[in-house]
């Protein structure tokens, strides 16, 4: 019965949706340039003892981004992950910055 459950535990995993884009390009394609000021928007989620509290997303940092710069669109888009870690707590967030 422990094998067991020591296995279940062992292969146990999960999956999530970061987000839904409705449209991507690689960078050095034909874009127009960033006007104004660099905006950053987040989306973070929390762990205690290993069970996730929720789950970051792509989408609501995007949105937070977008509605700090008021406009209609993001350009020159870079996502990053943050991820620490105080004992039993932790906390992972999703980083959105963009010009413009």
């Amino acid at each position: 019965m422990k094998r067991m459950l020591v296995l279940l535990l062992a292969v146990a995993g999960c999956s999530q949706s970061l987000g839904t884009l409705s449209a991507i390009t690689i960078a050095g394609g034909p874009t127009a340039a960033p006007v104004g000021p660099r905006i950053r928007g987040k989306s973070c989620a929390s762990s205690l003892m290993g069970l996730p509290l929720g789950a970051p997303s792509l989408e609501a940092a995007a949105r937070a981004a977008q509605r700090k710069s008021g406009a209609a669109e993001l350009r020159d888009v870079r996502v990053s992950k943050t991820f620490w870690s105080i004992g039993l707590y932790s906390s992972e967030c999703l980083v959105v910055e963009a010009a413009q």
